[in-house]
């Protein structure tokens, strides 16, 4: 059977059928779109997690609620304070506010259920728009939808969803050009890439998709007037000026963006803002290429796209542990691996006979997936956040490739259906700890009130990235009153040792108590692991000082361990 009838550009007669009483494909579309939306977002408020630190970032809501004023982050998620402001501003004024810190993190975990929500409707509307199967469009953006990295995302309140929505919504734009001549979208695509950016900085790395659609949109060999003969168009200035037009809005919206943003910080300078925008304090802790994070990479991805290896801590530990573990990852990753391969295969064998709307759709969520994947080769092939647009990108290319092997013989696309079916089995079974996480207590949520009410007012704790002590110093804490001393050191290095000098000296002045909880009871093994020679550079040293001089007066859980609160009692003071 030949591909070339599955789908082409929209024609001004595909548009202009209302008058004929008859629903259009604009109007399914539109309808199986809003379908998907609701039903989504629903689910993803019913699945609202109360495990509050699933995800890096939830809870970073909560420094607004302690301050509710407009004002920007750091680079990596500039804008996602201004989102929260804006989302928690328009709740009150339809007439609810949060009455305390786990209400206000509830209703910013709507905020994510709406992007996340919205995600998947654009996805859908894209997919449906090459792919002529409605039945096919859903089952990948279902099995999108139910990966472990989106549901996690979308069911949580940190900054990434909003930030995939800006960059989902470009995409949207982008592909429109294929149906409106004007350049318009071209204009409104590369803001919202910018707008993307400024949410969760890896955002814009899908713009390569973009700019396919968008060039091979204006470089179509024929387009259909309404009532007018087809032309041709053969020039390349169409597509240059569309380029041309993408490019220069990104830059001036971003400079717009960042700029302002910078001047409210006070840096002020154009070189100023430039080395502002390319600074990560902690590049040089997580940055760089190494063999280990290419062999990570498989991991990353079943582990964010199937419930296996949920506790992972290392390649040797996971092959190393028990055979409850080890066995369904390895079967999982061998059967993902070759079905990626079998439709790999097919796709190419076909290559000569789909459509140009289908090859450009592939080129496009190909280049996107490659692209997209560049922070989890250099960064952290693990990161849930980075997997969220390669998964979307690869969800495009495995349903584009199942239409493609529907034209097979009937065993081949049989086969391929069944090997679908099973794997979308298993992504929906990370429902199942979506469900428990959702209806079970947070312990360490309570753990870190107890400890709250221990430590009192007017001190200092010094802590990590335990579970009990994060929460303690974004919920309980007083304002100050809590050193990450972890991220100070991935941030600073040695000098985060200098910064927890000053804070204490500081604390004793004014009278108050210092707390060093889960930090001092790390063993010289675990402190080099993170904090000394291998990433931070810190000496295992460097806190002798507190160690000798700090006695234990509690013990809290975090998470499947035990941590130790210990108060500072300095010589002058004994």
């Amino acid at each position: 059977m030949n591909l070339d009838g599955a789908l082409l550009p929209a024609t001004c007669s595909d548009l202009d059928r209302t008058h004929t009483g008859k629903i259009v494909p604009n109007a399914y579309l539109l309808y199986f779109s809003a379908g998907v939306f609701v039903f989504f977002f629903a689910l993803f408020a019913l699945l609202r997690t109360k495990n509050i630190l699933a995800v890096d970032g939830g809870i970073r809501c909560f420094e607004l609620y302690r301050r509710p004023a407009f004002y920007f982050d750091v680079n990596n998620h500039l804008l996602q304070p201004a989102h929260v402001w804006a989302w928690t501003r328009a709740a009150a004024v339809l007439g609810y506010k949060a009455a305390g810190p786990l209400q206000f993190y509830s209703l910013v975990q709507l905020m994510n259920c709406f992007a996340g929500a919205a995600c998947l409707a654009i996805l859908f509307g894209l997919l449906y728009s090459v792919v002529p199967s409605w039945r096919l469009a859903l089952a990948a953006t279902i099995g999108y939808g139910f990966t472990k990295a989106f549901l996690v995302q979308a069911t949580n309140a940190n900054e990434t969803p909003m930030g995939l929505f800006w960059s989902f919504l470009a995409l949207l734009f982008a592909a429109l050009c294929f149906r409106i001549k004007s350049n318009w979208p071209v204009l409104v695509s590369a803001s919202l890439f910018a707008l993307a950016m400024a949410t969760y900085q890896t955002m814009i790395l899908l713009f390569p998709a973009a700019i396919v659609l968008i060039w091979t949109s204006r470089s179509a060999k024929t387009y259909e007037d309404c009532g007018q003969p087809k032309r041709k168009i053969l020039a390349i200035a169409p597509q240059l000026r569309a380029f041309a037009m993408f490019a220069a809005t990104g830059l001036i919206v971003t400079a717009g963006i960042f700029g302002y943003a910078y001047w409210t910080m006070h840096i002020n300078g154009t070189l100023a803002m430039i080395k502002a925008f390319f600074t990560h304090e902690d590049a040089k802790v997580y940055f760089g290429v190494t063999g280990g994070k290419a062999l990570n990479l498989p991991v990353g991805l079943i582990r964010n796209v199937f419930p296996v290896a949920r506790d992972f801590s290392g390649i040797h530990n996971l092959l190393s542990g028990p055979a409850s573990t080890v066995v369904p990852f390895l079967v999982t990753l061998v059967v993902f691996a070759a079905f990626l391969t079998s439709c790999s295969f097919y796709v190419w064998k076909q290559r000569q006979r789909m459509t140009p709307r289908v090859r450009s759709a592939f080129i496009a969520a190909a280049l996107g997936l490659l692209f997209t994947a560049v922070p989890l080769a250099i960064w952290s092939p693990n990161y849930e956040k980075f997997w969220l647009q390669p998964l979307a990108c690869l969800a495009f290319l495995i349903a584009l490739s199942l239409h493609v092997m529907s034209f097979e013989n009937r065993r081949i696309a049989l086969a391929s259906r069944i090997a679908a079916g099973i794997l979308l089995a298993g992504i929906l079974s990370n429902s199942v700890w979506a469900v428990r996480d959702h209806a079970r207590e947070n312990l360490d949520l309570r753990e870190s009130q107890r400890m709250a009410d221990v430590i009192g007012n007017s001190s200092l704790v010094v802590g990590g990235w335990d579970a009990t002590a994060l929460l303690y110093g974004s919920v309980w804490a007083p304002e100050g009153g809590y050193l990450d001393f972890t991220e100070d050191a991935a941030f600073h290095g040695r000098r985060a040792t200098d910064n927890l000098r000053a804070a204490v000296t500081n604390t004793q002045n004014s009278g108050g108590h210092v707390y060093f909880v889960g930090i001092l009871d790390l063993s010289p093994y675990q402190w080099d692991d993170f904090l000394g020679s291998k990433r931070c550079g810190i000496p295992y040293s460097d806190l002798d000082a507190y160690r000798n001089n700090s006695s234990v007066i509690s013990t809290f859980s975090s998470g499947a361990s035990r941590i130790s609160l210990y108060r500072f009692n300095p010589p002058s003071r004994q």
